[in-house]
């Protein structure tokens, strides 16, 4: 595939980002899922409205530097994002049609996702993984991955099959920068060692979620 995605190494110094949303305190949406795919029978995050309306909001400055980055790009989504269980592949096309209908009224050139760390909890090993479908065969197959990503539900095994590995992110410090283009597929990585809960008080980790297009 392509290389489609990007990672950046302490790519912004995000101390006030985690204090301001601390400060907030706000409550938390609940986008946690069953499905019946993944081996913990559900999936998803907690999720914070980023408060852009704030104008002393520190996340200003990293998109200022994300615009300087990549572009003049304009805001389509965000949210600070606290995670439950991990996710299985997915693209960020959604079930339906409503982001490409947006995109293409938009007359939208390229849509691209950032995703910045804040924090994790031990044993967590934090990181994204990033796919091939159909897979290709320069790639490691999904099922030679076991050891990092999830699992498949056993009635479900065989879709692995769809996936090579394109690569595999690990996450390093807080305010990395992990990067994607267009509807690339990708997951959490789960090194099997946290005891994943919907306890909001249990989170795995923390991390914005922008997403943005480029016209």
């Amino acid at each position: 595939m392509k290389n489609k995605f990007k990672y950046i190494e302490s790519y912004y110094d995000v101390s006030e980002i985690i204090n301001f949303y601390n400060k907030i305190n706000d409550a938390w949406t609940d986008n946690t899922f069953k499905i019946d795919k993944i081996n913990y029978g559900v999936s998803g995050c907690w999720d914070v409205p980023l408060h852009l309306e704030i104008e002393s909001n520190p996340v200003h400055g990293l998109i200022k530097k994300l615009r300087e980055d990549f572009g003049n790009f304009y805001l389509n989504t965000g949210s600070l994002r606290y995670q439950a269980y991990p996710f299985l592949p997915h693209s960020d096309i959604q079930q339906d049609y409503a982001v490409l209908d947006f995109l293409k009224l938009k007359n939208a050139k390229k849509y691209m996702t950032f995703l910045i760390p804040l924090t994790w909890k031990e044993h967590v090993h934090p990181g994204t993984a990033f796919f091939s479908s159909p897979p290709e065969l320069n790639e490691d197959l999904y099922r030679d991955r076991l050891d990092v990503l999830p699992h498949f539900s056993k009635e479900y095994e065989n879709e692995m099959i769809r996936y090579s590995v394109s690569g595999i992110v690990d996450w390093k410090n807080s305010g990395d920068l992990v990067m994607w283009e267009d509807f690339v597929f990708h997951s959490t990585t789960d090194h099997h060692s946290y005891n994943f809960s919907k306890d909001p008080a249990q989170f795995c980790k923390s991390f914005l979620s922008i997403r943005v297009y480029l016209v």
